[in-house]
């Protein structure tokens, strides 16, 4: 089909976006088109029900033996969110060529919730200029270093200088531009959009973009287990001279990049659960030691009581009953859709 124009790429993501990931994670994910009108959250009930089947078909089928099947499955798919119809009437007018490109778009996203692709989406807080409200990418399967992620893609779109300056708000819709220091085509930028654009970065990442001419893909530098954020590194100076303003968890756990200085290396409340209390607690024993004792004293009597009470179990039936949940990959299809 050929590359992407930079605007038509800008529109299919923007699109698929809000069907197949705002949808389920219940908020407006970034978007190019800065004036993106989102989906009525009324419409995203019937979404979650038309991915949350398309999900339940593929867990029973095998990647090698039922490929005629699951690619009916995801056609299946794409033709009821087209029965939906709000999400789609600004492309009623879409050519034979452009309607197929869109699909295959779709696709591309569509196998966040496939249960075979290896990898799936989740809400992220980590970083400040998304307002803390963000999307990351986690495997739930392992790959091995050297191992390409099939399935995550990414599309690129070469930009002159005209469509990036229509396009690129510098601070806004800025994060995935791929730059090259010598022009090519008499384009120096490079638009990279698909499902691989919602990887992180972080100083220690653990995949890779690997491009080559018109391909690029995914691939990991090292091992990964289940359950663990794909992150790739995005240069330098990319949050500032030397990663100065970098929000990574490496950072974080380093205290460096934006967490250098004492007051900003400091946990959050949140990654704490009791840290707030505690300090309100602190504040009250300094204030009120007759009401800190009998505090104290009543954790102690009411401990006595559960390791009294036969119904407690022991740790060795403890770390069993932990065995017995199951995987956090499962628990997260499983509330979303």
């Amino acid at each position: 089909m050929g590359q992407f124009v930079p605007e038509v790429l800008c529109r299919f993501d923007d699109l698929a976006t809000s069907v197949v990931v705002d949808a389920v994670l219940k908020f407006q994910s970034h978007k190019m088109n800065l004036n993106h009108q989102p989906l009525d959250p009324a419409d995203w009930k019937s979404i979650r029900s038309v991915l949350r089947e398309f999900r339940d078909l593929l867990k029973w089928l095998d990647p090698t033996k039922d490929a005629e099947r699951i690619n009916q499955v995801y056609k299946e798919t794409f033709d009821n969110l087209l029965h939906l119809r709000a999400p789609f009437r600004n492309t009623l007018s879409f050519t034979d060529d452009k309607k197929i490109r869109l699909r295959e778009h779709f696709f591309r996203f569509m196998k966040f919730w496939d249960p075979n692709s290896g990898f799936t989406i989740r809400e992220c807080s980590r970083y400040s200029r998304e307002g803390n409200r963000g999307a990351a990418l986690f495997a739930t399967r392992a790959f091995k270093k050297g191992e390409t992620i099939e399935g995550l893609k990414g599309c690129l779109a070469p930009m002159t200088d005209a469509e990036e300056n229509a396009i690129v708000v510098v601070g806004k819709n800025d994060y995935s531009i791929l730059i090259r220091f010598e022009r090519r085509n008499g384009c120096k930028s490079t638009l990279w959009l698909g499902p691989a654009a919602f990887i992180n970065h972080d100083c220690k990442p653990n995949c890779d973009l690997i491009h080559r001419t018109n391909k690029s893909w995914i691939e990991a530098t090292r091992d990964i287990r289940p359950n663990e954020e794909l992150l790739m590194h995005y240069g330098k100076d990319c949050w500032g001279i030397n990663c100065i303003e970098c929000e990574c968890r490496t950072c974080e756990l380093g205290g460096n990049g934006a967490f250098t200085n004492a007051a900003t290396c400091a946990p959050k409340p949140q990654s704490i659960p009791n840290l707030r209390n505690f300090k309100k607690r602190r504040s009250q024993e300094e204030k009120f030691p007759i009401l800190s004792i009998l505090f104290i004293s009543h954790l102690k009597k009411s401990k006595r009581n559960q390791l009294n009470s036969p119904t407690t179990a022991s740790k060795k039936e403890n770390r069993h009953l932990i065995a017995q949940k199951p995987q956090k990959g499962d628990k997260f299809f499983k509330t979303l859709l």
